[in-house]
């Protein structure tokens, strides 16, 4: 029985629509992350060299085309809002837990390990503090940066989110300010020194604890030249 016109057609709209992801991938942005499901992607396979690798080839090779085909993201999103019409629960979650039962959140959880990195970004907000220093001649400008918990904590990050690496765009916001003058106030050092007696952040929230919050306001109203407003975290 021969194939009508309408058919065919279809026949070839499906093969397209199978089709145009691989052809894509060449195009498509290599990615080692997914934060739509808070987990590494495959690794490309390696050529076996050993006959239990070739066994697991077929697996490996699966799951690689299946974390990068082309269009995958676009994909992925129309995937959870279908999903979470029928009910279900759509895409990941916007926070995550990490090592000891440390709470993180997943926006920007890369940018503070170093893993992700725009420098376009840090030096549009560091040329935002230098236009407000210009703004005020004559005054002491001083700016500091709140670190969130994987910048102080990056041991306790998932797995998928590390190893924290640098520069991170905290360390080039922090060079921008310094060529314009303005005194920028790196409060890692003192909240990292500060876990060895106690928690900086609370566990299960995005902000730090109150003795991280009194630790980072020493440091600035130090850097203001106000060494006496410093609030002693012990006194509390």
């Amino acid at each position: 029985m021969l194939m009508t016109r309408p058919r065919r057609h279809l026949i070839l709209v499906v093969l397209a629509v199978l089709i145009a992801p691989v052809i894509a991938m060449p195009f498509t942005p290599f990615k080692t992350v997914s934060l739509q499901e808070n987990r590494r992607l495959a690794p490309a396979p390696a050529l076996p060299t050993t006959f239990s690798e070739w066994r697991k080839a077929p697996r490996v090779l699966d799951a690689w085309l299946a974390d990068h085909f082309g269009f995958r993201d676009p994909l992925m999103q129309a995937a959870a809002r279908l999903q979470r019409k029928l009910g279900g629960e759509g895409a990941a979650a916007a926070a995550v837990t990490g090592r000891q039962g440390q709470m993180f959140l997943v926006d920007g959880l890369l940018r503070s390990t170093g893993q992700e990195v725009d420098p376009a970004r840090a030096a549009d907000y560091a040329a935002f503090v230098c236009e407000a220093k210009g703004r005020l001649p004559g005054a002491k400008v001083v700016a500091s940066l709140a670190p969130s918990p994987a910048e102080i904590e990056p041991d306790l990050a998932p797995d998928w989110a590390g190893p924290a690496k640098s520069p991170t765009e905290y360390d080039l916001i922090l060079k921008g300010l310094a060529r314009c003058g303005v005194t920028g106030v790196d409060l890692r050092p003192v909240l990292r020194a500060a876990r060895a007696e106690g928690q900086v952040y609370r566990q299960l929230d995005s902000h730090w604890s109150l003795r991280g919050s009194l630790m980072a306001y020493g440091e600035i109203v130090r850097a203001m030249g106000q060494p006496g407003w410093r609030i002693d975290p012990k006194a509390l």
